[in-house]
């Protein structure tokens, strides 16, 4: 019996997969090419390639690389989180505070300058805003309070719609203000984070959010935003945080998909 030739959709549909599939491959090869790679110049490679990935994924294994023995990988992987521009400041400060060579100091210092600056001021209220949010503090690890809200702010993007209220407000500033911009709904986000867990080889954290309104501060809903990051066999402190702050620049984009939906 003859084999049936394969039908014109089943491959017109391989053809759009692929260049996906080799994506994926290509990001994966460039993490284990910086982490286990012997050729330092390898590892340099891999490092600029995940910086121009586009994928916030990248900054954990990234974070590794800025800890690497070779002074040249180091440089390449605190410039590579500079590009990629997700975040990986708290694994840069960390790194800082223990490095000895002078250039790769200079290096970490410019790529952390980029990342804090890159955002500019959180953005304020104005008549333009459609949601005004208040970030808590994250219950978790005191040390992430700070990467956290910056996660946040990051995650609500550029958008004129949205403003974040300052650390401090009180709440009859808050009242007053939301008189002054009655188009605003007010909301806080309270983040919660789990103990990171190791499943194989696969990290996973889980990020629980509370939504309450604000300034009332009375509960309207709550969800989860959980990310995995592969290739982390043990404890690993470095990836749990970043990947914490992963998931709280992801959690706001997902708040801001939900709140439409939200009546106060």
């Amino acid at each position: 019996m003859r084999p049936h030739p394969p039908r014109p959709w089943l491959v017109a549909t391989l053809l759009l997969l692929l260049p996906g599939l080799a994506a994926a491959d290509d990001f994966q090869k460039n993490v284990d090419e910086l982490r286990t790679a012997a050729d330092f110049r390898v590892r340099t490679q891999a490092a600029l390639a995940l910086g121009a990935s586009h994928d916030r994924r990248a900054v954990v294994p990234l974070c590794q690389g800025v800890t690497d023995t070779n002074r040249v990988v180091r440089i390449a992987s605190a410039t590579a989180l500079s590009r990629l521009a997700q975040g990986g400041d708290s694994c840069i400060r960390t790194q800082l505070d223990k490095e000895g060579d002078e250039q790769v100091k200079a290096a970490l210092e410019k790529a952390l300058s980029k990342l804090l600056g890159g955002g500019g001021a959180e953005p304020a209220i104005a008549a333009s805003t459609r949601l005004y949010i208040a970030i808590d503090k994250l219950a978790g690890p005191e040390r992430l309070n700070g990467p956290v809200r910056a996660a946040f702010v990051r995650g609500a993007g550029g958008s004129g719609e949205v403003a974040i209220a300052p650390v401090g407000e009180t709440v009859p500033q808050a009242t007053e203000l939301l008189k002054k911009y009655h188009a605003a709904k007010g909301f806080m986000l309270s983040p919660r984070a789990a103990k990171p867990t190791y499943e194989g080889d696969q990290l996973k954290v889980k990020l629980s959010v509370a939504i309450l309104s604000y300034p009332e501060k009375s509960i309207v809903g709550s969800f989860t935003q959980n990310l995995a990051m592969s290739g982390v066999t043990g404890p690993d402190p470095k990836a749990e945080e970043e990947l914490v702050i992963s998931a709280a620049e992801s959690a706001m984009r997902k708040f801001l998909q939900i709140a439409p939906s939200l009546d106060l």
